[in-house]
């Protein structure tokens, strides 16, 4: 597993977040992921996120529309863990998401758009 172009803690704690959701819900390795965050976004790319098996079925007639509904199955059972985790580690609450495989590649592509501050309970009160 390997963090293509990691340039800061938080796209590198992404990686491993993305990667450990998709890799157990997949219970398969998965290639590079590429991750950026900017001032209002957060992109990922993972790479060889499908098996060689899976492509073999994509290849078949109906092959195709059955490998996307499944990974589209597991893009979804892992969305709001996901989500969380960006949430966690941008410190910004997400306003819109997606996540989308590509078959032909295996390649899987999730872009979030970041919005307000995360808002922290104020710990700065003293007992009395």
């Amino acid at each position: 597993m390997k963090y293509a172009g990691m340039r800061t803690q938080q796209e590198t704690a992404l990686a491993i977040a993305l990667l450990k959701l998709w890799e157990e819900a997949h219970n398969t390795l998965a290639g590079n992921v590429r991750i950026l965050v900017g001032r209002d976004s957060v992109a990922i790319w993972i790479e060889g996120a499908l098996t060689p098996a899976e492509h073999a079925v994509a290849r078949g007639s109906d092959g195709k529309s059955l490998v996307q509904r499944y990974v589209d199955e597991l893009l979804a059972a892992i969305q709001p863990d996901l989500q969380a985790k960006v949430e966690e580690v941008t410190g910004y609450r997400i306003i819109s998401g997606n996540a989308h495989v590509d078959i032909a590649t295996g390649n899987i592509l999730c872009f979030y758009v970041l919005g307000a501050p995360l808002t922290t309970p104020n710990t700065s009160a003293t007992d009395t």
